[in-house]
């Protein structure tokens, strides 16, 4: 097989340079759900009724590939780990794909890297191909001698995100154990969530730190780790790799619209995120921004009402977080800006709420969001 014929790059979504429709950008490989129907199964559930309620058009007995995009593979993972009550469902279908190669193309380029921290930086810079809604960043810690590989997933409910980013995380650990045969492991894993399942289930599956309430998601690797040589590479094939990848790419940046939804989100967990903040990151002047977000269909305004959405049912089912740490987290001024937010956009006030999620644990109501989106 040439290496054109292995790097061969599957586009989807809107032609290259075009910010193309909300939603059709987002399609990932059907390996995705390799094991899924095993793992309900073993967990008594049923997968193909799961499978649908995603709208899915995905038969697990079928040889065919489904249609899936990633805002629906997020949406499956948490809804699974509800219905079948197993909340380390994302880090069980990781291990359960163990040895199996989900990043296609890239995947096949990291094998053939000179060293793990080679295969990393490429992963970094190219992982657009692996998925558009998705955005992998390296932020270097030097004097701890560490670096932190981030994974931000640019669609799907926040709220929901938990099982997806634990999957995504530790098939990211278990990737690194593989191309460096057992030697590197991740040092820590960052997670922006709180824990989901006992302590003991995460330093199992991961085998190393795990710290919550983080910043950004992500890998912790030492400047050692990043050193470590690739063994059994092919140098002569790792360059026609590249050299035919670089041939096949194309335009694989995420549209305006998933990449501004990312930094907004971003910036909301850290501060604030106003209009300008969000196109200095992308370089823009703020006009060409909300020109270009008015072209894909959608607002500054808008997206940043969704993940105010997406935030407050997060932070409100959490009984022990106060209405005023809620409130200013997500920028409000006045814990009674807040409460008509609420209101207007999840249609009750931040108290009751609180009290039906935190019992709970499921989202009231998506008519709102529904709306937000027409």
């Amino acid at each position: 097989m040439t290496a054109a014929a292995q790097i061969k790059v599957c586009r989807t979504g809107s032609p290259p340079g075009g910010e193309g429709a909300l939603g059709e950008f987002d399609v990932i490989n059907a390996r995705f759900l390799k094991g899924f129907a095993q793992l309900c199964a073993g967990c008594g559930g049923d997968a193909r009724a799961l499978i649908e309620q995603a709208r899915i058009a995905f038969d697990p007995g079928a040889a065919a590939s489904p249609q899936l995009t990633y805002g629906q593979f997020v949406s499956l993972l948490a809804q699974a780990a509800r219905t079948l009550e197993c909340p380390d469902f994302g880090m069980r279908l990781a291990l359960a794909q163990s040895g199996t190669d989900l990043y296609g193309p890239l995947g096949t380029i990291m094998r053939h890297s000179r060293t793990f921290g080679d295969a990393l930086d490429y992963v970094t810079r190219h992982s657009n191909v692996h998925s558009r809604a998705a955005r992998i960043a390296r932020f270097p810690i030097p004097k701890a001698g560490r670096v932190v590989f981030s994974h931000e997933i640019l669609v799907g409910d926040f709220a929901e995100q938990g099982q997806a980013i634990e999957y995504v995380l530790l098939a990211g650990q278990l990737g690194a154990l593989a191309l460096t045969q057992g030697l590197v492991r991740a040092r820590q894993v960052l997670l922006r969530h709180r824990a989901i399942s006992p302590l003991a289930v995460y330093r199992r599956a991961f085998g190393c730190e795990v710290l919550f309430d983080q910043l950004l998601d992500g890998l912790v690797f030492s400047d050692r780790d990043l050193a470590c040589p690739i063994a059994g590479r092919d140098p002569g094939l790792h360059a026609d790799l590249m050299a035919a990848a670089e041939m096949g790419m194309g335009d694989t940046a995420p549209p305006i619209h998933a990449a501004a939804r990312g930094l907004v989100l971003r910036l909301m967990l850290v501060g604030t995120a106003s209009n300008a903040q969000v196109a200095a990151e992308l370089g823009l002047h703020t006009r060409t921004l909300h020109r270009r977000l008015a072209e894909a269909g959608t607002s500054f305004q808008k997206i940043k009402d969704e993940v105010r959405c997406e935030l407050a049912r997060y932070y409100l089912a959490q009984a022990d977080v106060s209405l005023l740490w809620i409130a200013g987290k997500l920028g409000f001024a006045e814990q009674a800006v807040f409460t008509r937010f609420c209101h207007r956009h999840l249609g009750a006030a931040p108290s009751a709420l609180q009290a039906r999620l935190s019992r709970t644990g499921s989202v009231p109501s998506q008519r709102e969001d529904a709306r937000l989106r027409r």
